[in-house]
């Protein structure tokens, strides 16, 4: 049927968001391949939302066979959010400014659609990804209630003390990771959180 007449709970489509009903869907916003998990707990809006971006040479699919988010947002009654950078894997990278920007537009609109619980907005993500949610933590301090990135770093000192507000933030670094070193990568974002 219609997707806007079967709009459950009174969510509506908007934009690229051309369908809400629960389930599995991949929007295209802006060029930028979205793909959305709508829990069926979640088809009247209310719910927590979580943007969960994979790394360098990834996509969606592949982040979410690592992080289990869109099962786990089915459990916990998260509607889930994850964007594919430009290009095919191995080619696939996220280019800042420009899809960051293009990322949260989308996320926003999300947000907005779904009807999320603005106390429950979090933000997650590997590697690029990782960058992205620290950029997301000191830019949009002020509109999301966590940030969980993994295997990157992102926020100067001066950009964290600028944040709008102390964001609550798990930091995950691999001791041994070989692309993007602990000891001077993550222990310097490490000492920048901790000392702002």
């Amino acid at each position: 049927g219609d997707a806007a007449a079967d709009a459950p709970g009174g969510l509506s489509p908007s934009g690229c968001i051309d369908d809400v009903s629960p389930g599995d869907h991949a929007y295209t916003c802006d060029g930028y391949r979205i793909d959305v998990r709508l829990p069926v707990a979640c088809k009247s809006g209310g719910c927590g939302i979580v943007l969960d971006v994979h790394g360098a040479t990834m996509s969606g699919k592949m982040e979410d066979a690592n992080t289990n988010m869109r099962a786990i947002g089915e459990r916990e009654h998260y509607v889930i959010v994850q964007p594919y950078a430009k290009g095919s894997p191995p080619n696939a990278v996220w280019n800042p400014p420009v899809d960051y920007d293009k990322v949260w537009a989308a996320f926003t609109l999300a947000r907005t659609v779904f009807k999320a619980d603005p106390k429950r907005v979090h933000v997650t993500g590997f590697s690029q990804g990782g960058r992205m949610t620290f950029t997301f933590a000191c830019k949009y301090a002020a509109e999301i209630a966590s940030a969980a990135p993994a295997g990157e770093a992102g926020c100067t000192a001066s950009e964290l003390a600028a944040a709008a507000r102390e964001v609550p933030m798990l930091h995950m670094h691999g001791k041994k990771d070989a692309l993007v070193s602990y000891a001077a990568v993550a222990v310097p974002q490490r000492d920048a959180i901790v000392s702002t």
